[in-house]
């Protein structure tokens, strides 16, 4: 009668001391752009239509869970801090926010939603990592093509963001790293007057 108690009570145990999991967005709901085909308000009307393609990131952080640089050559994988959908889905979205409130002239919309578009936006993040300390750093190139996949323009951008302390602030360094990357592809594009 004992074991059976005593099974009982150590599964007990281990369920009340299960890590609470911990989700994350790097775009924020008053952010989020107009579903394809519509006008949102930061649409420029006549201005000429991007495809923002999915942003491509490198394998490292490419999964559910925060990846944080903890020294020169070790990371580590947060086990019980996810993102709450793909990352690259979740950076996609917030760079289009960004795009699209940037003032550049243009109008910018997810590639599934803009086959008309007059242009093709792709962007590869080769690295995007908080840490070690209180940084996170971005290295990001991008291409802007026309319809027969001529580049008109692109850049590339190498920078960092100040993080604050906790994992929970790492979407907020990633959503000011996408921003201010969306703020130098939004300078390079914006057509000249």
């Amino acid at each position: 009668m004992r074991v059976p108690a005593l099974a009982v009570a150590l599964m007990l145990a281990a369920c009340a001391s299960s890590p609470v999991e911990h989700f994350y967005t790097v775009s924020s709901a008053k952010g989020e752009p107009a579903a394809p085909g519509q006008s949102g308000a930061s649409r420029t009307s006549g201005a000429p239509l991007v495809a923002v393609m999915p942003v491509t990131l490198p394998a490292l952080i490419d999964r559910p869970q925060l990846v944080v640089r903890t020294g020169a050559h070790e990371v580590a994988i947060l086990e019980h801090h996810r993102w709450a959908e793909p990352l690259g889905a979740d950076l996609t979205r917030a760079l289009i926010a960004n795009l699209q409130h940037s003032g550049a002239g243009l109008d910018f919309e997810a590639a599934e939603g803009a086959q008309a578009a007059e242009r093709v936006l792709e962007v590869e993040i080769a690295e995007l990592l908080s840490g070690p300390g209180a940084v996170t750093s971005l290295q990001a190139s991008w291409v802007l093509y026309d319809r027969g996949r001529v580049v008109v323009k692109q850049g590339k951008l190498a920078g960092s963001v100040p993080a604050q302390g906790g994992y929970e602030a790492v979407a907020d360094a990633y959503a000011d790293a996408i921003a201010g990357l969306a703020q130098e592809i939004a300078r390079a594009v914006q057509p000249t007057r």
